[in-house]
């Protein structure tokens, strides 16, 4: 059989009905939680390249704590719209509507049109989580983590006392504030496992989650039903399951998520000569610096990218620094550019030249690149 000959006439599909969209994941460590009310495309909205939903305001959003009734917050609480390009209602600050592990929770949402959204939730309880280190038990409470990148593995394992999986977030930093790279997902048991050379989410380049010389925040989060089928669902759309929505009258998720968050200090063996600990001291006009880079490579290469653990006293900072920067190596030229968020000037640019030395001069310029005078470095 052949379909040479056939011809397809144009076959117009009508558009669909738009639909209120209410996704809402919260937490008990927040001091102000979050409800988006949005509505659906339907095929003929003129929108932003990056949207993909028309955000509802004036809505009716409130949460009730349907467990402790009887108590001041318990609700039902209004919720304010705070960002009318997202739809984004926030609550009243001052821990309204209270929010406590094993509490069951209500959503209510009512749009200018009249339509209405109703969800229920149980706030999971996690009771304990226990990390292990390459076999080692950390202690108790622990929430910061030095790990050799090229060594370690982290193991979280949960105990619940209500709750459903976990949902794990990963955030390389630069800097103090700054989030290079990151990675989130999650999974069906109460147990995960971080390598130490993981990858971010699924970056071509293959970029480090744990890079060593950069802090790194890690998140678990035990999440209720609720937020499971949600994840569960719209992961993999090969199931033939279709979306697991347990909203009425509107699509989307209101769920709980509580979480235990852990600092990350990524270090790796020294194994370059240019890798390892700088002094920088002098004063360059706006005071006595005195600070110590704890310099790792990227890769072991001529021309290679490094980040660095950046400690010690700076001027104009009222205590010392616990940060770290970034920079790269052209043979025996090192640059560096420090974003120091808190001080002003925050912007520092260090270049210099035979960093091969045991010591040498680096100088350093603001963000933008007017001398402010030099440094001597010993290694």
């Amino acid at each position: 059989m052949t379909l040479a000959g056939c011809e397809l006439s144009e076959v117009v599909v009508p558009n669909g009905d738009p639909i209120v969209v209410v996704q809402a994941v919260m937490r008990p460590d927040l001091a102000v939680q979050s409800v988006f009310v949005e509505r659906s495309l339907v095929g003929d909205e003129e929108l932003e390249d990056d949207e993909d939903a028309i955000a509802i305001i004036n809505a009716t959003v409130t949460v009730t704590n349907l467990t402790r009734s009887t108590l001041r917050c318990s609700g039902p609480i209004a919720f304010t719209l705070v960002d009318s390009d997202r739809g984004r209602y926030e609550s009243p600050i001052g821990g309204c509507p209270l929010l406590e592990v094993g509490d069951n929770m209500e959503l209510n949402v009512e749009t200018p049109g009249g339509e209405k959204v109703f969800g229920t939730m149980k706030v999971p309880e996690m009771r304990s989580i226990m990390v292990t280190q390459t076999g080692i038990r950390l202690p108790t409470g622990v929430e910061r983590i030095e790990l050799n990148r090229e060594l370690d593995t982290l193991l979280f394992d949960v105990v619940a006392g209500s709750g459903r999986g976990l949902f794990v977030e990963s955030q390389s930093l630069t800097g103090l504030i700054g989030i290079d790279r990151r990675l989130s997902f999650f999974v069906d048991t109460v147990s995960v496992q971080l390598v130490g050379d993981l990858i971010s989410d699924f970056d071509d380049d293959g970029a480090q989650l744990f890079r060593a010389g950069r802090f790194a925040n890690v998140s678990i989060g035990l999440m209720d039903e609720n937020f499971f089928r949600f994840n569960q669902t719209r992961n993999d759309p090969f199931t033939g399951r279709g979306f697991d929505n347990r909203l009425e009258g509107g699509l989307g998720v209101f769920g709980g998520v509580d979480a235990r968050f852990f600092s990350v200090r990524a270090v790796a063996n020294i194994d370059d000569p240019r890798e390892g600990i700088y002094r920088l001291r002098g004063d360059f006009g706006m005071g006595q610096v005195d600070i110590t880079w704890e310099l790792y490579l990227v890769e072991n290469t001529p021309q290679a990218e490094f980040s660095a653990f950046v400690s010690g006293i700076w001027p104009g900072l009222s205590g010392p620094l616990n940060t770290s920067l970034d920079g790269t190596f052209n043979l025996d030229i090192l640059e560096a550019v420090f974003d120091l968020s808190i001080a002003t000037p925050n912007v520092f640019i260090f270049r210099g030249d035979n960093a091969l030395a045991q010591s040498f001069e680096i100088q350093v310029s603001d963000g933008n690149n007017a001398i402010l005078g030099t440094l001597q470095v010993t290694r």
